[in-house]
């Protein structure tokens, strides 16, 4: 589907959220793999790269939908499934297709409530241009 932000964008967001943690770095891989699907950027860091743990984290409200993702049961077998709490989600999520085939192996972050939705942060940012 299309983002709401361009790639550019996003990475300036990005950028601005942690410039004053060191230990994080922002990079992106859209262009190198030409492909914006998930399991394109795996295959990329686990065959170019050589990286061997790797977290796909998403939040609770991703991970109802989340079986309709194209190759997500080889995502969750790359790598560790790791989920943040989303406000209204997380039962749901904890009852999902992939929760269920997963079992016990999804790492489920005690993270403070999100309680805006991206939809409402990307109208807020609207106002804000």
């Amino acid at each position: 589907g299309k983002t709401f932000y361009s790639l550019t964008q996003r990475i300036d967001k990005a950028k601005k959220l942690i410039k004053k943690n060191r230990k994080i770095q922002v990079v992106h891989f859209e262009k190198i793999v030409h492909s914006s699907r998930s399991i394109n950027t795996i295959n990329y860091l686990i065959n170019k790269k050589k990286l061997k743990n790797i977290y796909f984290i998403i939040g609770s409200d991703n991970l109802i939908k989340f079986h309709k993702w194209k190759s997500w049961k080889k995502i969750v077998k790359l790598t560790k499934l790791t989920v943040f709490s989303r406000k209204g989600y997380d039962m749901k999520g904890k009852k999902s297709t992939v929760a269920k085939y997963l079992k016990n192996k999804i790492i489920f972050i005690k993270n403070k409530p999100i309680l805006i939705s991206s939809t409402k942060l990307r109208n807020r940012d609207q106002v804000k241009r």
